[in-house]
Order: C-alpha cells, then structure tokens, then sequence
C-alpha cells in the first residue's frame, strides 16, 4: 500500500485566525486561494511571506506569469528591453513633424503621447468680390447671392444693389419661382382696392364684388348672408304644423299619449298615419289616426241582491265591473267603489259598450299563433263563448254531454258513447251470434260470441288493466301455427313491447325441455344476431359479444375448459390486467421459422408522454451488436412500427445490476462490451479489470485513492486541485516542477524560514521570529505571555478568564487577604489609575479609606456620591449603638436626608432597640418609636391613617369610640354607657347572646347558630343555606336537605294548589292505594300498591310502547290507527304497524288490502285463483314439452331481481346469456369474438394466430394469477421464433437461476429454462439501482461522455500505470504525494520564476516574443514608447484639400495638400467685391440684386458689400391701394373685393357676405360655428345638468312607460285574474299548496301546532266545566255528534289525509300563519315597491345607459391582501426569518404584516400573517426590518370587480358589474330585481347588504 502525504492546509481566513508559525520547511496551504507558505520556524503566518504565487495568464495582482496553451500573457506594466515588435505603444520614442501644405496648410509636432490637433488655414480666395479689400484679410461682407462650390466654400457672391425682381422670380414672368414669394397679380390688387364687406366675389379679370347669400321664400331661412358676423348658415323653414317624433312605431303595448299639440304619438297597432305633403315634397302636417276596433264589450251579468258569490265571480254594477276575491254573501250589498278593493269586491274596469269595427279576440277564448292564425285556446282554458255549445247522447238512463270548447285533451276528452246497455247482434232466425252487456259475469260485464270468428284486421289487442290468459283448459295439445304456402318467407311472431319504463318479456318455461330446433339440415337457430348450427356460434355482425353479467361492464367471466385458438388476424385484449400462467411467452409463431422474415419480437405498447406515443422492448433484428452478430435487444420509446420493424429514442433501463459476458475487448469509445453514447452515472463503485482510457476529462467528486503510481506525462501539463468553484488550490508544473498551493500546509518537521529568520521546531512548536512581529487580525495565546518592557495596548483590554479571587478577612487585623494566591483574572502590584468611570460588578474589598471627593460650595451632584451598585455593608465587625442621631459613635451616619426607595428593615431586638424619630441631638426627646423587640409604639402625637387598619388585638379606647364618614358617626360607643349605635349592618360570625330585646330594622346575617325559645314569624322569605328541619324533640317530623332538596315528612302532605313532580314518584307502602280523585272525591284513577291493579276512569292514552305480560281482553272492534307499512323485502322482520311475535289463528275470512309475503310454507287445500300473473321464486316442474310458438316475443330466464339471466330472441333467435356457459365439445367462433368481461382459459395450450395482438393492460403478469408458493426453478419472460441462417429462439426475462434479467440469442427451452448467448443490448441510458457491484464489464468499456463516479475508482491494474491521461487538460481536485517549488521574483532577478507585484507588474530585462502583427504580435498590450513602428502607417487628408504622406515614427514628415476640384480654384481666381454667381462648371461671375423700376420694389446693398441686401415689396395687411397683400401675424389681411372662382376648401372664417353658393360644409363641425343665444352646443356638463334637473314629467313616454298606480293595479289585477298558481314560479319560503304537503303537515302535527280558534282545545278544565253544567248522564250520544274522545281525535286526524281532509269550509282565517305567509295587499305593495325602486332608477339611468347602482351597506373593495406575486419578490438584504413582519405600501393598503423565510439575510419566502385592508392589486409591498428593502407585489386582494357577478341572496338576481364605488357598484344585464337589505355576494366579498338603488 502507497502512503499518502498531506499537508497542512486550511482557507485563508482559518490560517489568518490560528496564524501559527511554521516549523521550519513545513508547507501551509490556503485551499481557496491556492497559495502556500513555508515555515521558517519562526515567523508567524499572517507576516510569512507566500511561496510561489498561483500562476495565472490574465493581469491578476500577485500571480506567476503563466503562459496560455498560445504562449501568451498579459500584465499591467512590464519594465524591460522590448525586443520584437509590439503592436501598440503609449508613445514614440523620437518626436516627429506632422505638416499640412497646400490649400489648407498646418503643421505640429507628434511623438503619440497624445492627441495631435492641426490648426489649419484656408488660403484666401481671389474671386470674392472682398478679396484682400484694405489688405485685410479680416474683413467680412454680407451678400444677397452666393455662389457656393461642392465642397461648401462661397466662390463668388453679389450685393444687394446688384439683385432685381428677375433674378428674385418676382416679375411674374414664366420663370417666376412663386416658391419664393408670390408675385405683384392685378388680381391681388383688385382685391386690396375692394373697400366694401361681405364674401368676395370675382366679377372679371381683374375686379372682384362683395356679394351677400339670400333667398326668395320662406322655404329656406339664412343667417349671416354676407359672412360679417359669422358663417353664412342655411336652415330649412319649420313646419309650423308638423312635430318631430316617432309615429305608429310598431309595437305589443296599446298607448295613446298625446303630443304637444294633441296629435297621438301613440305606438298602437290599431293606428294609421296621416300626412300633408307640400309641392317640394315636405309634410306640412302629420298625425295619428286612430283605426276603429271592435269591442267585446261587459256581458258579465248585473248584480243580483239575492244571489251568493264565489271567489273569482264577476258581475258588473253601475257601468262597473267588479271580481269578488273572496266569498260573498246574498244581500251583502252592491259595490260601487272606482277602484280597489272594498267588501270584498275588486273594480276592475269600467263597462265596455260593444263596438265594431276591426275584430280583436279575447285571450281566454282564441289562440294566435306566429303566423297569426286564430285557433280555438288550448284545452283547460273557460272558453265563455263556447261552454254552452254542446251535443248530448242518452241510454234511456243517464244523458251525457259533450262541450266543444276543447277543455279535454285528447286523452280525458268523449271518444265514445258510455252509457249503452247492451249491443246484439243476431242471425236471421233470431240466435244470437254476437252479444255485449254490462250485465253478465256478475254485473262485469261479457261479450258472447258464437261464429267461427275471422279477424282480418292485423291486430288483436287484450286492452284489460289486469294479468289476461290464453288457457286451453281442456284436453289436448295447444299449438299456435302458421301454415303457409307461398314462395315469400311467412314468421309466426312472439312479440312483448312495454312503451312504458318498465320491461318486456317473453318467457317460455316447460317442466322438462324448452326445444328449439330448426329442422332443415342448413337450418339454423337466429337469436337477435347470433346464430346456433351444430357445434357451430356464429353472428351476423362483425362482432361477436360474451357479456357475463349483461351489464356491457367489464365485469363477469367467460371460462374456456380446454385450450384457444384465434385464427384471426388481430387479437385484442382490452382487460387492464392479464394474468398467463405460462411462465413464458412464445412470440414468432407456433412452430419454427423456416427463414428470416426481418421482423422484431418483443413487446409494443402504449403510453402517452405528451401526446400518444409507442414504445418497444424486445428483439431487434436488424441490429448489429459491437461483436458484429445481428441481431440484439432492445429498448426503445417514441417508437414507430413498420410492419413489425420498429425504429425510435432508445430508451432508458432500470436494473439491479447488468452482466455482460461477451468479453469483447474495448480498442476505442465504440467498441467494446459496454458503449455508452452518452454520460454514464455510476452510484457506488466501478472495479475495471483492464486499462481506463477516458478521451475527455476525468473528474472524480469524492476522494480517489490510488495503490501505486500516478504518471501525468507530457510537456507543459499541470496537476491542479480545485475548489468548488474552479479555482486552482494547488498546482504542480511537469516542465518547471513548480507548485502552487492556495491552503494550509501542514509541516510535520522543523519550519525554517531563510535559516534563522522565522524558526517552529517541530517536537515544541516553539518559534522564533528574528523580525518585527506585525498581527493585523486577533491573536490567541493558550499560555502565558510575558512582557519584559512596558505593554502599550491603543485598543480595548478584555479579560475572558472567569476566576474570581478567594478572598478572607483576617480574623486578628480585620484586614481583607487573598487566599491560595487565588488574585483572580487580574492582578496589579502596583498602583492603577484609572481615568474613567470603572465597574466592579461583584464585592469589593477595600482595606483602606474610599475617599470620595467632596466639596462645601459644589452644589449636589453625582459628582459628591459615593455609589454601591449592589449593596453596602457597615459596622461588620463593629457595631455601635448610638442613642440619638448625632451621635459620634453611629455606624451609618448622614449628615443631610437620607431617601431609601425600597424596604427598611430595623433589626434591633435588645432592650431599648429599635426606631426612634426626633431625637437629633442628645437633648431632645423622641416623638415616635417603635421598640423591636415588642413592638410597642409610641406616638407623641396624631396618628392620621388615610388606608385601612387592622387591629389583631386589644384596642384600649378610653374616652367615646367612634367611626365616622365625613363629621356624621357612623360606629359610636358612648365610653360612660357603652350604648353602640351601628349605622350600617352588623355582621357577626360567631355567637352572639343577648339578654335583653333585640331591635332589628333591617337585614340580619347569622353564620353560627341561633336558637329561639319563643315563636317566631317570618313574613318574607327564608334563606337556609343548611338542611332545614322540624322536630319534635330530637327527632326530625320534616327535613329538606340542602344538597339534594330531598323532603321527608312523617305526617300527611296536603297541598292546595298544584304540584309538579319533576322525576320518579314512588308510594312505598303495603294495602294501600295511589288514588287520583276530582273534586267530588270520585276516584278517576287509582293503583293497589298490593297488586298493581289499575282502575282508570276515562280514556288512557299512550304516547309511547305498552307491554302487557297477561292476556289482553278486549270485547269490542280494536281499532290500530298507526299506518307504518310493512317491509315484504329480504329476510322477514316485523316492523309494520301490528306486529306478532307468536302464531295467529283467525276464524273468518282475512283481507288484506296491500301485498302479502309469506316466509315459510304455505298449503292451500281449496283451490287457488290467481287473477293476475304469478311470480314464483322457487322451482317450476312441468311434466310436459314447453314449446313456445310466438312472433316478436322474447324466451326469458330472469333471477330473484326479475334481471333477464338468458333470452331466446324468437324472431332471430338471438340468445343472450348473462351467466356461464359451460360447453362440453369444441366451439367455433365463425366470426369475431369479443369479451366484455373478463378471459380465462384454463388449458395446456393457448395459441393466438392473429399476426397484430393489442393488449390495453399496460402490465402482462407471466407464471400464474397467484403468487407462487415454492420455487419451480422456470424461467419467466418473452420467448419468440427468428430466423438467423436457420430458425432460433430468442429470449429476454427473468433467469430464475442466476436471479438475473437475461437477453439471450439463439436459446434453448429446457422445460421453460432458458440457455443460450448473452445478446447485445442497445439502450438511451442504463439507471443501475443494485447494491454491490452493478456494473461488472469483464473487457474495455468506453465512455464518449463524461463519466461520474461517486465513490471511489480503483484499479487493480498489476503493472503499468493506473491512470492514463493522454491530453493536457488539468486533472481537478486530485490529491498529489509530491510538490516542487522555485524562486520567483517581480524585479528583474536571473534565474527566478517571474512573479507580478501587488498590482501585477513584473520587470525583466529583455523579452523576446513573435514578431507577428496584430493579433499574432508577440505583445498584444501596450508599450510605453518605441524607436519606430512595426509598420509604416499612411497620412491621408481628405475634404476640401487633399494631401498625403508615410510615416513610421522614425523621423518627422509634412504633408502637402491641394484643392481637390477645378471649382475651388476657378473661385480662388476670383477678383472684386459682390454676389458670386457659378454660371458654369468652373466658371465664376459677380452679381448684384436689381428691381424693375416703378414696380414697388426697392433693395439696399444689391451687391452686399455694404451690407445684407434687403427687399422692400411695398406691402400691408390693411386694405390699402398699390401694395401686395400681407398677412398679418394671425394670417389675416383685409380687402375690399375679393373677386374669383374659389374652387377647394376655403380655411379659416369669411368675413362679409358670400353672395355666390358654397357647394360644401362637410369639411367644418360645430368648432367652426360661433355658438349663438338659443341653439346652444352639445356638452357633457349641460347635458348632465339638464338631466339632474329633469323628471319622468320631462321624458315622452316611450316604449318603457311610466310607471303608474292605476296601471300597476290594473296590470296586477289583470294578471292575477287571468292566473293560476300555475303561473307563479314557487319560491323557497311560501310554497304551493299539494295534498302530499298538507298530508305530511298533519301527520306531523298535533293540536299543539294549531293556534287555537273558534274550536276550542279540549280542556281537563273546560271539560270539567261543562260536565259540571250537565254530565254525560243527562246527554246522549247520538250517531253524528259523537262524543269526543282522544281516540276518535287521533283516528281522525290519522285518517285525514287526501280527499279525507275536508277543508272546504275553511279559509285562512282557520289557519295560524307560519312560514308559509298569507297574502295581504301590502305584502304584495311591498314587494312592488321594492322592485319599483330599482326599476326607477333604471328608468332614470335609462337616458345614458341601461345599468344599475347598487348602495351597499360598506366598502364593496375592503382591500385584504389574499395572494402574492411571487414572481415580483426582490430579497433585499440585511433580513432574518421572522413572523408578523409590519410593512409599508406604495399605495393607500395598511395594516398588512408578513411572515417572512430570509436566507443569508435574503428574503426567500412571503406569507400572510395579518391580511391588512385597503390595498389594492399590483401595489408593492416593502417589508420592513432589512438593511436593503425587500419588496413584493400584492396579486389579489378581497374585492367586488369590475367583470364580477353579484348576485343576490334572497332573490337569486344576478348582474355584471361595470364600476366599483366607495360603497357602491354599477350592475349591468341585470337578470331580475334585487331586494333592498339583501345581501349580496361577488369576487371575495360576501357580507354587504343593499341599501338603495340609484
């Protein structure tokens, strides 16, 4: 075994905290800087020098040079003799000239130090018109044209004088420039000679009028005609006789509001439109004309005093109609009101006379439908006009009419005649041939028929409501037969239909055999589909089903006994779980292949992983493993099947562990036993018996070990180890032998640093530093230090050592002394001064005085105190007892006042001890003391106590005690008489004896006994705390307990009133009687406490259970009323109303009235008539054939539950069976076979032939569907048939043997053991999950990718290196036995390894590197000078002069330049002063600016010499004759006439008349229009102010009308005539009336829930009252008015149920209101109202919008923070973890606090703690607490939304809401009408109510 070196080694700041010293030698290393240092023995680290910095290639302070894989580096400054060239450089070394010549000339020196600016100067040039004027060159000149070359420089130019209106383009010529300006036109100036106002009209060439717009009729009115005082505006005349308005708008609703002006606006469809047309087209007038309607006209009958009224009765009565809503009696009077209700009567209209006109039809009689045909209404409607139309038949008995008005449907309608005796019908001779009467078969009635009887009509239909029979009662066979002979097919048909819910069924049973045969030879048995011939199942269908159990579930079992076989060529097993009990699956076929049919074998199936997807593990066979063999196995996802081929992602495999046994030696990363194409993830350890050739980089995580050699070989390689963040700790060079180490070395020998200047000896660790020894951080010391010389210390001295001193007082001098030199943690032998204030935290022990210092004229302060943190003591040893306060010999004395804050405790005990107050010096006498060792005080004066006092003793008073509130006494004792006068209570505890009266005028407590001798009379209550007792001497005659309340009495009790006894009453006495008596002493009820017999006088009624033990006598009908139903399902239990637990003999007949079921055997021995079907549970036999012949039936088996178990279909003989079927021989499918249930086959032999099976069970489950109980040694797995030169197996599964998956080729079944070769597998990754070894790879294996090894890599290699690396990449993180070092130096030192300083330079004294250019030079930096440049650079000047020239730097150059074009220099070769003008190329004249006289115009300085030439255009605004038109500052000018043809747009106002026409004002809007005096503009504001300010008074009554009292009423009383319950939806609260309810409310109630009315309850009182007013005796109980008993009460109210209950003479005033509320009209008001106020609003918010405002009861947006973004979460700094964190907000939120998860002081994490309110979503959160704020934004908050449902929740009415209030949110598509105080829901906010609607 190798064994490892370590060296010391630690982080930087580890090393600079311990800053040990080295022994000498011994190496440190700082593992996360990678530097090392070694030990001198006595240099301390924190002033050790490092030892070869880390190398780097980049400018990094206090690093080796270190040369990339190019040979480069960079630095910061580099001092040496450069030879080679560098490729920049700060400056050259000789200054060179840099000069402009030529047109431009200018010259500087240049060395590249710095920027280089040539101040250059143009030459002068000549054919300016100023050129050298006074010889100066100076000199400036202003021109009105210039002449300017292309490079920009003015060549020539001209003065103003020397400019004209042609040169301008002014002259009006063709070649005019009207870009310039406009030129002088006669036109223009006939408009400034135009004086007049109005629109300007042209009138010729050159004149222009005004004109003014007007009109000749009143057909067209105009405003500002001329245009002076606004824009011209023409309007259309106002028909005086014509209203603006919507006419006979087509509509449902029948209104008839008039206009302004009478006309009806009215939207009647009964209107028609009348218009007056003028000769241009226009209405003059418009109206409605109404069209005359027929009226139907009142024909209700007239009220008649003597006729009684129902509800709902309408009669009419003085031009009145009128609806009685409720029973009215004869003579009640006749209603007159005009509206509402009164007596009972509701006005409903007044009396409509008839009219014709255009027919109208009444709602209750006539329907209309969409195409607006008239149909009679539909049945259950009073038609009126039509009930009294009728047709009538009679049988001589009873008549029977039929109504037309189509009340019946057609199923409860007349279709018949009812009432007919008999029919007959007879033959010739008079014999009855067919006869029907009611009168026969015992009044049920019978039809005779004595003919052969034909029926031709295709149906014979039994319609009887009960079970009928066909019966051949006689003797002989039955046979239904068809008999035929025709060339068509001819059925007999046996059908059973049930249009209802329930089922149809034909049964066919027989006591022996149902035979169903079809006797042809080819004939067969049809069932529905199926088809039956032989030991032939077939079915028409593609599909053949077995459904065990019928329920199409998958559900049930179909068992094959023998073995399966499907020829078919798909198999599709859709089970979720297949079970085979072959421990092996043979794929490829049944017998061998006879060549290679290329196709794979193995597994395909389904999943789905992101979409539907294939995946295939098996035998691919068109694979080549790495041996060459073809064929392999294979594992593929995302696969596609290709006629059996597949393709796709090799897939992963999970396994315990993989062998491969090919043995296959590995040459390259593809060959071998094991490639891997990509990275191999190995958990534990990888043994390799061969060589490991890794071709990338080889990384190991944990610690390797390696037992023998590590060769790194190769020139310029390095051995690093890394940190985890890639930084190089430690680093060894191959070529220099160099290293690097960045941690702590540890040194096991001496540390020597330069021989003697830093020494550790490595046996003591003793160091010796032979410099300064300089500590910047902390320095430990575990021992003693011992400083020779003074100890200057500039910071804090802290002692950490705990010892405290041992200290003791000796006992002979007094004086404190340490003990056991125990001086504690400090100790100063001399003297200390100490300037500030000093602590002592513990006793201090002071032998000498503490002088504390004082002063008489400082005023108090601290600076005077003397202060004792914890406490002092005095007088210890000596203690002095002074006898007043003066007194020399006092132990404590102050001088001045002395305040105690807490307790004062004054110890003395002895005689004459303790506190005395007054006696200051020795003469005075003492006022108060208080001796300690009685405590006697002594007060020389008034004790005043303003608190409580507490006297446990004797109170000696000698003079009047007394006790006083205020001056008033209230305790006084006269100290003469002793009389007390107590003012208040006297409370005394314990006894008390008076001897004389005892006068008590108020309450008096006694806690102890008091006895009285005398009488005593109490005439309130009696308050015993305590058992209460009378006795009679010692013995107690009547006790109550007080802790139970139990009352014993030996005498008799006798109570007047009533008693309530709250729990058992028990008699305990013998031969005696427990009598109940009335007030006659009769007894009523009484027990014989001998014998328990029980006489009860009058009813007994039980409430609950009775158990009588005897026998139960009763003479007369027992009567059971209670209805609880029998149960007649599953095993018997008696839990019906009357219940038996023994046998029952009855001697009459029995009824039962429901269904009976008996349990056990039943014998009937008369005859059993059974008058409808019979349902028998157990077995039928019959002794007979059961042939069933019939069309469309079906031949049913059904179980217990009436489930059809197996049908016979016998139209198709369709059979469907829902349980087993077991068949003794073979069955052949002949088509396809589908399993719903589940599929068993228990043979030897299962063979599918179909060449695709499907299998929906993810999972196939091989070697049985239990679990196996012994080890039968078989195989399990895949075995499939290829063809490979010649048939093989293939196999891949488990090997049983080896406890291993196998893939093998060409394999042998031994008895389902397979054997064979180990097989290729290719996959996308191997998971190996196993313990041990997973991983065993007997040859090479190559990894393309990077391989990860978490444990560790051994090699057992013998001979030769372990590892190899043939690359130069750095091996990281890899432990190293051997370091080298060399001396490296910054200076420019011979033989030293180049090191840069602390700000990365380094000197040298001549570096040589490539001679290259640009990126190849050998010194990519900077050089801070150089003689010459690597390469001559060129110096081009371009622009207006152009120049060039070389230059290297090596010596100065000029530059000589020249115009680069003819232009300039035809320019410099100007003369003279003026405009330049370029009249060719090349060619320069002067100019100057003239004007063509008379022409207005005049220029100053035309040349501009002078001066800038100037224009002056005789010009104005105003309208002035002879000048152009100006335009002012606003744009304006002004003229007289402005005569043209305007064609376009005219812009801006017109000011006058326009007098021609304006074709068009589409292009101005109301902006352009000054707004007048009465059409005012359009705004928001008047708008709104216009409709604050108005009512529904000043809105015309559209389609949604007003809302009225009248038109509620008639609306609602309309409607409520017309409807039903029927019509109103039943709420939750006020349900429909049904049977089943009132029923139900009975049943469930007694006499305690009605309220009691005029039917007084029954009473013991009231029954005793009236039986005192006459006994039954004196009445006797007729037949209809009974008695009343409990019984017949409770009968009655158990049999009211249905048509039992009559409430017929009832009404609600009978019946108390519950919940379900009575209808009243203010009830009905009130909801009105309510929806009335909402739809006001609505109506008022109608004008701009069709939403609602709902007030609510609070904020509809509380704000309560519910979520976070966390996606916005920035962490800050400087935090904690904490809980209930206070936070601000960037907006108007408070109240939030958070809980907060922080690491490294970074929030990570954000909760709610408290959710706040008033925030809003998106507002951020700042957290407070860190140092940089955390912050986070709020996602949801608890809110009503905009886009929220609020729906309400009594109403259930829902709307969106469009706005949200303060307390308030707009709804929109409101779906119903809220209710005021409701509450409402939406978003997260649940709990507010509405207030209003606005």
């Amino acid at each position: 075994m190798a064994n490892r070196i370590q060296l010391r080694r630690g982080g930087a700041q580890e090393w600079a905290n311990a800053n040990p010293t080295l022994a000498q030698g011994e190496i440190g290393i700082e593992l996360d800087t990678g530097r090392i240092k070694i030990g001198d023995g006595v240099t301390a680290w924190n002033t050790l020098r490092y030892e070869r910095p880390v190398e780097s290639n980049t400018n990094t302070p206090n690093t080796l040079v270190q040369r990339d894989a190019d040979g480069n580096f960079a630095a910061a400054t580099v001092t040496a003799t450069l030879i080679g060239n560098a490729s920049t450089a700060t400056r050259l070394d000789q200054t060179r000239q840099i000069q402009l010549s030529g047109d431009a000339t200018a010259s500087g020196n240049f060395d590249g130090s710095q920027n280089l600016n040539l101040a250059t100067t143009l030459s002068l040039i000549a054919t300016l018109p100023h050129y050298l004027q006074d010889n100066d060159p100076s000199i400036t000149r202003t021109f009105t044209e210039v002449t300017v070359d292309q490079k920009g420089r003015v060549v020539n130019a001209k003065t103003a004088s020397q400019m004209n209106l042609t040169l301008y383009g002014l002259d009006g010529s063709a070649t005019s420039d009207t870009s310039l300006a406009m030129p002088w036109s006669a036109r223009l100036q006939s408009i400034v000679d135009e004086s007049g106002t109005g629109l300007i009209a042209r009138t010729g060439s050159a004149t222009v009028a005004t004109r003014t717009i007007q009109t000749v009729s009143t057909d067209l009115v105009v405003t500002n005609g001329n245009g002076v005082s606004g824009n011209p505006n023409l309007s259309l005349y106002v028909q005086p006789n014509v209203v603006a308005g919507d006419y006979n708008t087509e509509s449902l609703t029948s209104v008839s509001q008039a206009g302004s002006n009478g006309e009806p606006f009215g939207t009647e469809t009964v209107n028609a439109v009348k218009f007056s047309v003028d000769d241009r087209g226009r209405f003059t007038t418009v109206t409605n004309v109404p069209i005359a309607t027929a009226t139907e006209g009142s024909k209700y009958p007239n009220y008649a005093a003597g006729t009684t009224y129902s509800r709902y009765d309408i009669i009419q009565n003085a031009s009145k109609v009128y609806q009685a809503y409720q029973a009215i009696a004869a003579g009640a009077g006749a209603p007159t009101h005009t509206s509402g209700d009164n007596g009972g009567w509701r006005y409903l209209a007044a009396e409509a006379t008839e009219q014709k006109g255009l027919a109208s039809f009444a709602q209750e009689d006539f329907d209309v439908d969409s195409n607006g045909h008239v149909t009679i209404a539909a049945a259950g409607v009073d038609n009126l006009q039509l009930q009294n139309n009728r047709i009538g038949f009679a049988d001589g008995n009873t008549v029977e009419n039929f109504e037309l008005d189509q009340e019946l449907t057609a199923t409860s309608g007349y279709r018949g005649f009812n009432y007919l005796n008999y029919v007959k019908v007879n033959d010739t001779s008079g014999n009855l041939l067919f006869g029907a009467n009611n009168t026969g078969d015992s009044g049920a009635g019978e039809i005779d028929v004595n003919v052969r009887s034909y029926f031709s009509d295709p149906d014979i239909t039994l319609d009887g409501a009960t079970s009928q029979t066909l019966d051949k009662s006689g003797d002989g066979n039955l046979t239904f037969s068809l008999t035929q002979n025709a060339a068509s097919a001819r059925n007999l048909s046996i059908t059973s239909t049930n249009a209802g819910s329930g089922t149809s069924t034909v049964t066919i049973s027989a006591e022996d055999v149902v035979d169903i045969d079809a006797s042809a030879a080819t004939g067969k048995v049809h069932v529905e589909n199926s088809r039956f011939q032989a030991n032939y199942i077939a079915t028409t269908d593609a599909t053949m089903n077995l459904d065990p159990g019928d329920d199409r579930a998958v559900t049930g079992l179909v068992r094959v006994w023998g073995d399966l076989q499907v020829d078919g060529t798909t198999t599709t097993v859709n089970s979720t779980e297949l079970t085979v009990d072959d421990v092996t699956l043979l794929l490829g076929g049944d017998t061998a292949p006879g060549s290679d049919d290329n196709l794979d074998r193995g597994v395909q199936f389904r999943y789905y992983d992101s979409q539907a997807r294939l995946g295939f593990y098996g035998w691919d066979t068109n694979y080549t493993d790495l041996g060459g063999h073809e064929g392999g196995y294979r594992f593929l996802h995302a696969a596609t099947n290709s006629s059996e081929v597949f393709t796709g992602t090799d897939s992963g495999i999970i396994a315990g562990n993989v062998k491969l046994t090919t043995n296959t030696n590995s040459t390259s990363n593809t060959t071998g036993d094991l490639v891997v194409a990509g990275g191999a993830g190995i958990g534990q350890d990888v043994n390799i018996g061969g060589l490991l050739d890794v071709d990338g980089t080889f990384r190991a995580n944990s610690t390797s070990r390696f037992d023998d050699n590590i060769v790194l070989q190769g020139a310029s390689k390095t051995l690093q180890l890394n940190n985890g963040s890639g930084t190089t700790k430690i680093e060894f060079q191959s070529t220099t032998g160099n290293a690097s180490i960045g941690g702590v070395t540890d040194v096991t020998g001496n540390f020597n640093v330069n021989t003697n200047k830093f020494n550790v000896v490595a046996a003591s660790g003793n160091t010796t530093v032979a410099g300064t020894l300089g500590v910047t951080g902390i320095a430990t010391f575990s021992n003693n230090i011992d400083a020779n010389g003074d100890v200057a210390i500039a910071g804090n001295i802290h002692s950490e050592s705990t010892n405290d001193i041992t200290v003791a007082k000796n006992s002979g001098t007094g004086v404190w002394e340490i003990q056991s030199n125990d001086y504690g943690s400090l100790r100063v032998d001399g003297g200390a001064f100490v300037a500030g204030d000093a602590l002592i935290d513990g006793t201090l022990h002071v032998n000498g005085a503490i002088e504390v210092k004082d002063s008489a004229t400082e005023a108090e302060s601290r600076l005077n105190w003397l202060r004792v943190r914890y406490r002092g003591r005095f007088g210890d040893s000596y203690q002095a007892t002074p006898s007043y306060a003066s007194h020399n010999t006092t132990t404590l004395r102050a001088h001045g006042g002395a305040g105690i804050e807490r307790t004062l405790h004054v110890g003395g005990t002895g005689s004459g001890e303790g506190l005395f107050v007054g006696k200051r010096n020795s003469g005075d006498s003492v006022k108060f003391s208080v001796l300690g060792a009685n405590g006697n005080t002594d007060i020389q004066g008034t004790l005043d106590v303003a608190g409580n006092s507490e006297f446990n003793g004797t109170v000696d008073v000698d003079a009047d005690f007394a006790v006083r509130s205020g001056t008033t006494d209230k305790f006084f004792v006269d100290n003469v008489t002793g009389n007390t006068d107590i003012q208040g209570t006297l409370d005394v505890n314990g006894a008390t004896e008076i001897t004389n009266t005892l006068d008590v005028s108020n309450a008096v407590t006694f806690d102890q006994t008091l006895l009285v001798q005398g009488n005593s009379e109490f005439n309130g209550t009696v308050d015993v705390d305590a058992n209460f007792a009378v006795r009679s001497g010692s013995t107690d005659k009547f006790t109550v307990a007080s802790s139970s309340g139990n009352v014993a009495t030996d005498g008799t009790l006798v109570v007047q009133g009533q008693t309530t006894i709250n729990d058992s009453l028990i008699v305990d006495a013998a031969n005696e009687i427990f009598s109940i008596r009335n007030g006659s002493a009769v007894e009523k009820f009484g027990v014989d406490a001998d014998n328990g017999n029980t006489n009860i006088i009058g009813t007994l009624t039980v409430g609950d259970a009775v158990q009588i033990n005897d026998t139960l006598g009763v003479s007369d009908v027992v009567t059971f009323t209670r209805n609880t139903q029998q149960t007649l399902t599953g095993s018997y239990a008696a839990d019906g109303a009357f219940r038996l637990t023994g046998g029952a003999g009855i001697g009459k007949n029995l009824a039962v009235g429901e269904g009976l079921r008996v349990y056990g055997g039943t014998e009937l021995t008369g005859a059993l008539d059974l008058n409808n079907s019979a349902d028998i549970s157990g077995a039928l036999v019959t002794h007979d054939n059961v042939t069933i012949t019939a069309d469309n039936k079906t031949f049913a088996i059904q179980n217990a539950s009436a489930v059809n178990k197996l049908t016979v279909d016998t139209d198709n003989g369709n059979t469907d069976i829902r349980g087993t079927l077991d068949v003794g021989g073979d069955v052949t499918a002949e088509s396809n076979l589908t399993v719903t249930g589940n599929l068993t086959v228990n043979g030897t032999t299962t063979t599918v032939n179909s060449t695709v099976t499907t299998l929906d069970d993810p999972i196939i489950t091989v070697g049985g569907d239990t679990a196996p109980s012994t080890n039968d040694g078989k195989d399990r797995g895949v075995e499939f048939r290829y063809y490979d030169g010649s048939a093989k197996i293939g196999f891949f599964g488990y090997d049983r043997s080896a406890n291993q998956f196998a893939f093998l080729t060409s394999a042998t079944n031994n008895n389902e053991q397979l054997s064979g070769t180990d097989s290729a597998l290719r996959a996308g990754s191997l998971n190996l999950t196993g313990s041990g070894t997973s991983l065993d790879v007997d040859a090479n294996a190559n990894i393309d990718g990077t391989l990860t090894v978490d444990g560790q890599i051994i090699s057992q290699v013998t001979s030769g290196p372990a590892l190899v690396i043939p690359t130069t990449n750095k091996i990281n993180n890899l432990n190293a036995d051997l370091l080298d070092s060399m001396t490296t130096a910054s200076a420019a030192t011979a033989s030293t390894v180049v090191a840069r300083d602390s700000s990365g330079d380094f000197a040298a004294n001549q570096i040589t590197a490539a001679s290259g250019v640009g990126a190849a030079a050998g010194f990519l930096g900077n050089a801070s000078s150089a003689d010459i440049l690597k390469t001559a650079r060129t110096i081009t000047i371009d622009g207006v002069v152009d120049g060039s020239v070389s230059f290297n730097g090596s010596a100065d150059v000029t530059i000589s330049t020249t115009y680069n074009d003819a232009d300039i220099t035809a320019l410099a070769a100007m003369a003279g002063t003026g405009l330049v003008t370029r009249t060719a190329a090349n060619t320069y004249a002067q100019r100057s600016v003239t004007a063509t006289a008379s022409s207005g115009i005049t220029i100053t300085n035309a040349d501009g010499v002078a001066g800038d030439i100037t224009i002056n255009v005789a010009s104005t605004a105003n309208n002035a004759a002879n000048n152009l038109v100006l335009r002012d500052a606003s744009g304006d000018f002004a003229a007289n006439e402005i005569t043209a043809d305007l064609v376009g747009n005219v812009t801006g106002n017109v000011t006058g008349n326009v007098t021609g026409q304006t074709s068009d004002i589409s292009n101005h809007d109301t902006d352009a229009l000054t707004e007048g005096s009465s059409n005012l503009y359009y705004t928001d504001a008047r708008a709104d102010a216009r409709i604050a300010a108005a009512t529904t008074s000043d809105l015309t009554e559209g389609t949604n009308l007003y809302f009225t009292n009248t038109r509620a009423e008639a609306s609602f009383d309309t409607k409520i005539a017309a409807a039903t319950t029927d019509d109103l939806s039943e709420g939750s609260t006020n349900l429909y009336f049904t049977n089943a309810r009132a029923d139900a409310r009975i049943a469930a109630a007694t006499t305690s829930d009605l309220t009691e009315g005029t039917n007084l309850y029954y009473t013991d009182a009231r029954a005793d009252a009236r039986i005192a007013a006459a006994d039954t005796d004196d009445l006797s109980e007729g037949s209809t008015n009974l008695y009343y008993t409990d019984a017949r009460a409770n009968a009655r109210v158990a049999a009211a149920t249905g048509a039992n209950l009559d409430l017929s003479s009832k009404t609600t005033t009978d019946l108390a209101e519950g919940t379900n509320q009575y209808y009243t009209e203010a009830r009905v008001q009130d909801k009105l109202d309510n929806a009335f106020e909402q739809l006001r609003a609505m109506l008022n918010n109608l004008a701009t919008t069709t939403t609602l405002v709902l007030n609510l009861s609070g904020d509809p947006t509380p704000g309560d923070v519910t979520a976070f973004d966390n996606a916005s979460l920035s962490g800050g700094t400087g935090y904690n973890t904490a809980t209930g964190v206070a936070t601000t907000s960037s907006g108007s939120g408070t109240g939030l606090t958070v809980d907060i998860t922080a690491s490294g002081g970074v929030v990570t994490a954000v909760a709610i703690n408290g959710d706040g309110s008033g925030y809003v979503v998106g507002e951020t959160i700042t957290i407070a607490g860190g140092t940089t704020d955390a912050t986070i934004d709020v996602s949801a908050v608890v809110e009503m939304a905009v886009g929220d449902t609020v729906t309400g929740g009594t109403s259930g009415t829902t709307g969106v809401i469009t706005a949200v209030g303060a307390t308030s949110v707009t709804v929109d598509n409101v779906d119903g009408f809220f209710k005021k105080t409701e509450t409402v829901s939406a978003g997260d906010v649940s709990t507010l109510t509405i207030s209003s609607f606005a």
